[in-house]
């Protein structure tokens, strides 16, 4: 997942060749009953986990039952098979997201109509949440080491699943499989982020059950007004003892 490369640094009028760290970047091809059905760009590792959530997120399957075999060789080709039960259309129509590497997304997802969150549970203290984030810091091994990944975790009273990727999107999708894998529920956690909060990364926590997203960046317009319009937690810029809560505070305690 890092790759030691020689380089030449500039520092201070001064050229010379030194070696840096660089996360690895890997093509995934997954194929489903057969057919190839998307190519992802991703940290090699987790790629049940990632193929199990990205899946999910698709609206092709609903639990992790819904997958009969997933062969992951190392030829970066990932093979599954879903249940018989399962209707498996791969033509749909996308959206290309605002990602670093034009990825896309059921155009389904993109549909507020589909997530409401009627009730104001679970409820988290500020005092934790921020104590959560620096947690999070220290969960971004690869991101140490090269400033080039994005971590997620999920954390609940007795539970706390982490992932790390080169992409945001990824990211995500490795905690939804991870979760789906050990059928966690998602509904009393909170999930911190390193990355933007784009419409789409609200949408997909809001599909997998997440009511507060909280992250360390900013949010985008529409994610703030998605958020508002399905009554879920959203809070940015969380570094420090400062956060900012753009919709669903009551769910965030002041202590």
């Amino acid at each position: 997942m890092i790759k030691n490369i020689e380089i030449i640094k500039y520092n201070n009028g001064f050229l010379e060749k030194t070696f840096d760290n660089v996360a690895e970047e890997s093509k995934i091809n997954i194929f489903v009953n057969g057919s190839h059905y998307i190519s992802l760009l991703c940290s090699n590792s987790e790629l049940t986990e990632l193929c199990t959530g990205f899946l999910f997120s698709e609206g092709v399957i609903s639990s992790f039952k819904d997958i009969k075999n997933i062969e992951v060789p190392c030829n970066n080709n990932i093979f599954i098979s879903l249940d018989e039960s399962i209707n498996f259309f791969p033509e749909k129509h996308r959206i290309i997201v605002s990602g670093c590497s034009k990825g896309s997304i059921d155009e389904a997802l993109m549909e507020q109509d589909n997530f409401y969150f009627p009730d104001s549970e679970p409820f988290y203290k500020i005092s934790d949440i921020l104590n959560y984030m620096k947690d999070l810091n220290s969960h971004s091994e690869i991101f140490k080491k090269t400033g080039g990944t994005h971590c997620c975790v999920l954390y609940s009273k007795n539970k706390k699943i982490v992932s790390e990727d080169i992409g945001r999107h990824n990211a995500l999708d490795k905690i939804i499989g991870k979760s789906l894998i050990l059928d966690f529920k998602p509904s009393e956690s909170i999930l911190l982020l390193t990355g933007r909060v784009s419409s789409e990364i609200l949408l997909k926590s809001a599909k997998f059950g997440v009511r507060i997203i909280i992250s360390r960046s900013a949010p985008t317009d529409f994610s703030v007004k998605t958020a508002l319009g399905i009554n879920m937690t959203l809070a940015g810029f969380a570094r420090g003892n400062k956060m900012n809560i753009y919709s669903g505070a009551d769910r965030l305690i002041n202590a």
